[in-house]
């Protein structure tokens, strides 16, 4: 009998206990509660004085107003002439005066290729109007029929 009193009392404490947090959690609800609506307060007077304040702005007035003079380099400061570029001498070319002749073949090398190159531009400059007449729907080449008409002309040409 002992031991049910003893269970009894446990289960009292218990109970107790439990009230009394749920007790304090309440009056803690409360309290965050009603800081809650202190802030929410707060926060209603800030937006209502916020919308009845002209809120827009006038850009014109942000730029400054103030005109500056322009700077003139004072008299002591000014060049007296404009600075001269300094003049680069040219690389000195010692090697073709190590190896004899190494000139006139370097000069002998350049005239075939710009022979070369020229050819090589006459021939894009070819192909590139023939796509462009081939894009327009003109032909530069003569029709295969041709041949019989234009007798000077080589098979090849045509």
């Amino acid at each position: 009998m002992a031991l049910a009193h003893l269970n009894r009392e446990k289960r009292a404490v218990q109970k107790e206990a439990k009230a009394q947090y749920l007790a304090d959690r309440t009056g803690e609800t409360d309290d965050l509660n009603a800081e809650l609506q202190d802030r929410m307060q707060e926060l209603r007077v800030i937006l209502g004085h916020t919308l009845s304040a002209d809120g827009r702005i006038n850009f014109d007035t942000l730029q400054p107003s103030t005109k500056f003079e322009l700077f003139e380099t004072p008299p002591p400061l000014a060049p007296s002439q404009a600075p001269r570029v300094p003049s680069v001498p040219p690389p000195l070319a010692s090697w073709p005066k190590l190896i004899p002749g190494a000139t006139t073949r370097r000069r002998a090398q350049e005239r075939p290729r710009s022979r070369a190159s020229k050819k090589s531009i006459s021939k894009r400059t070819s192909a590139h109007a023939l796509r462009r007449s081939a894009a327009n729907g003109v032909s530069l080449w003569p029709k295969p029929n041709a041949a019989a008409k234009l007798p000077h002309l080589k098979k090849r040409e045509i």
